[in-house]
């Protein structure tokens, strides 16, 4: 039996009753024009300095990155949207806003971001996304939705990994999921070194995921592996020190060939990564990494 378009804190469901979902391969990127740390929003920003020329250097990076992807065909498009002067976050695209596909209609719903320098981002990506044709939906709850920092899509199904506890709140995942007609699991964050899910959890495909397990209470975990036949689990020092679960997985439209960005490291994940049969690719993030981010949250994906 089909799940409901409902919130699921203990799913009764399995993969076998989930519809299909294609890749989601289209990427938005922002530029860090202003890119900066100026208060602290999350544990790893305190007494952080930004070296701007050397964030400007490493974006281009990512940007080059992905262009290359684009032309190997791992990616469908890239966008690339501005920043906006006064807004230092709004590199860290993914958290603003959240793109789906509803009945054949991409849509993008707008967050409700905890901090108000952040909300102030919202807006530029609505005019955006309008602008490329996406249907905008926004929120009637007035909780906490942080994007695609807190909502993972498991790989090849219509399902939500919906984290909440730091930067969204539990209960709006009813109305997400009735809006984009898809179940969401959710799982409670509960340390604050992983503030959102894509700190802490990378589902690779229908039985695999990679995850930090200090992140989770024990009901998180137990539903974790009920949903996954592989959990690997990495330790929170090498999670902490290299965001290495905040890297980003991409495929061709026929699975033959993949790839993962992620940030340059020694990281346990690295090679578990080589072992899934994953082409690893290694950037610089580490300015951005001392605002709390790394590639998955400098990137959005857009169906």
């Amino acid at each position: 039996m089909k799940p409901e378009f409902r919130a699921y804190d203990q799913p009764d469901f399995t993969h076998q009753d989930l519809d299909d979902r294609g890749p989601q391969q289209n990427v938005l990127l922002t530029t860090p024009d202003f890119f900066d740390v100026i208060d602290v929003k999350n544990v790893y920003m305190e007494g952080s300095v930004i070296d701007r020329k050397l964030a400007r250097r490493q974006w281009q990076q990512l940007r080059d990155t992905y262009e290359e992807l684009y032309k190997r065909g791992l990616i469908r498009g890239l966008f690339v949207e501005p920043g906006a002067e006064g807004l230092e976050d709004m590199v860290f695209c993914c958290n603003p806003i959240y793109s789906w596909v509803v009945d054949g209609v991409r849509c993008v719903v707008l967050s409700h971001m905890r901090y108000p320098s952040r909300q102030r981002e919202v807006e530029y990506h609505r005019v955006f996304c309008e602008r490329q044709g996406f249907k905008i939906i926004e929120l009637e709850g007035s909780g906490l939705f942080e994007g695609g920092g807190d909502a993972i899509p498991h790989p090849y199904k219509r399902l939500i990994w919906g984290g909440y506890g730091h930067r969204s709140d539990r209960f709006m995942y009813d109305e997400i999921a009735l809006k984009l007609k898809t179940p969401v699991i959710c799982l409670e964050l509960v340390s604050p070194y992983f503030y959102h899910l894509d700190t802490c959890f990378s589902p690779l495909d229908d039985d695999t995921v990679l995850i930090c397990p200090e992140a989770f209470s024990e009901a998180g975990l137990n539903v974790i592996h009920q949903m996954f036949k592989t959990v690997y689990n990495i330790p929170k020092e090498d999670v902490k020190s290299t965001f290495s679960l905040n890297f980003d997985a991409v495929f061709n439209e026929s699975g033959t060939e993949k790839a993962a960005v992620i940030q340059k490291s020694e990281s346990v994940v690295i090679d578990i990564l080589k072992k899934e049969g994953y082409e690893v690719i290694q950037i610089e993030t580490g300015e951005y990494m001392k605002s709390g981010g790394s590639v998955f949250c400098m990137k959005t994906v857009m169906d």
